[in-house]
């Protein structure tokens, strides 16, 4: 399994090569973290510094000078058996995109190498990473990834509309995440599941990674078949609607705070919320796409590009992750406060609850700025909260989302 750090790197690369691949999602630094990195550091960084099995490999981006560190933390240590850094660029154009699709297909070739080891050097599920069979394998993981995202960012337009809780909607979103990494837990332990057939997705090979896309899928069909089978198709009572910020929000914690104290969740602006749902990576299904979507995959992979050459699939993926929304690692100038303020507008949210993890330097840089645009400039008020990843919501921090309700309702003649 692959573990990777950002949202920025594509999970569709480990997939394709047959690998269940995941975001890192933690619940808090480990018991050996304070050996390997400095008390006053980023919880989350800090977080990645601890002892992994031998299936599990790191892709860390350099999001940041303590990624960076707790990058070279894991290697100096040897915390796990292969850590992968990723460079992403911290800017989209032209320029940043065929930088990225070098990385990228670094990437690759280092995780191409492990499969290939890990199979003894024969049966690969690649010819090699520049190769068709790559490419159609690809193009198949793409497919299913659009979907899943897609999936989940109706999850979390249901949820802004009051038809499921906000801690709810990231606990399904958490599900899908370990889905995809292999892991599935309580009742979703399916075997049925984990045996379902995946020719339709156009893999065929019968992966690890083909099972784990399946999976993932199961997941979220089902758990959406049972919010319709309890009630919870029901919009709920409106309160007040915040929108909820920050880097990486990653856990359900604070959305539950807010919803306890009263508040409604209008929208998640985070590496599990909308700035990752709403991407599409764009494919070309090609003319002859059948039901599996095999054929499909294979006349794309095959199609000529623009001038006679083929298109670079990783080129494609590195356009698509850099346009994304952009999260506070990104040089974006104001187009995070513009999209902020829209997101604001367009739900309805009366105020915004910014998180930041301790020591995060990102952050206190990015709510200065979103601060004196949107909160200053356009009149939104505006609550930063700080705390330990993964760490227990203090009661300071319900006193204070508390506090903040009180004001918006008298704001609003509420109170």
């Amino acid at each position: 399994m692959v573990l990777v750090s950002c949202g920025y790197v594509p999970l569709e690369i480990p997939l394709a090569l047959g690998m269940p691949a995941k975001r890192a999602v933690f619940w808090g630094p480990g018991p050996s973290c304070e050996a390997y990195l400095p008390r006053d550091f980023c919880s989350y960084a800090k977080a990645f510094a601890r002892e992994y099995l031998q299936d599990e490999r790191i892709a860390m981006a350099g999001s940041c000078d303590a990624m960076r560190r707790a990058c070279d933390a894991l290697r100096y240590f040897g915390l796990a058996r292969e850590v992968h850094f990723v460079d992403v660029p911290r800017a989209c154009g032209s320029g940043a995109e065929a930088y990225y699709a070098e990385v990228l297909r670094e990437f690759a070739q280092g995780l191409a190498g492990i499969s290939g080891r890990e199979r003894g050097g024969v049966g690969t599920l690649v010819d090699s990473v520049d190769g068709p069979s790559f490419q159609r394998r690809l193009l198949a993981v793409t497919r299913s990834m659009n979907r899943l995202r897609s999936g989940l960012l109706r999850v979390f337009e249901l949820q802004a509309a009051g038809h499921m809780s906000a801690v709810d909607a990231m606990y399904l979103t958490l599900g899908v995440n370990d889905a995809l990494g292999g892991e599935l837990k309580g009742d979703l332990e399916d075997p049925r599941i984990a045996a379902q057939p995946d020719g339709r997705r156009g893999l065929g090979d019968g992966d690890e990674a083909a099972r784990a896309l399946a999976r993932a899928a199961a997941v979220l069909e089902r758990t959406m078949h049972r919010a319709d089978a309890t009630g919870d198709g029901r919009a709920r009572d409106q309160g007040v609607r915040v929108g909820v910020s920050g880097t990486c929000l990653l856990e359900p914690a604070l959305l539950g705070v807010l919803e306890d104290a009263g508040l409604a969740v209008a929208f998640v602006d985070s590496c599990l919320g909308s700035r990752s749902f709403g991407l599409e990576v764009p494919v070309d299904a090609g003319p002859h796409e059948t039901e599996n979507g095999a054929d499909g995959a294979r006349a794309c992979a095959d199609a000529d590009g623009p001038g006679g050459a083929r298109p670079d699939p990783f080129r494609v993926l590195a356009r698509a992750y850099l346009s994304k929304p952009a999260c506070p690692r990104m040089f974006a100038g104001d187009a995070r406060a513009r999209r902020l303020w829209a997101l604001a507008r367009s739900s309805g949210a009366q105020g915004i609850v910014y998180f930041a993890p301790k020591f995060c330097d990102h952050a206190y840089y990015d709510f200065a700025e979103l601060k004196g645009q949107v909160g200053e400039g356009e009149g939104l008020p505006m609550l930063f909260l700080e705390g330990d990843y993964g760490s227990a919501i203090s009661g300071q921090t319900l006193t204070r989302v508390t506090a903040f309700r009180e004001m918006l309702e008298g704001r609003l003649g509420l109170g």
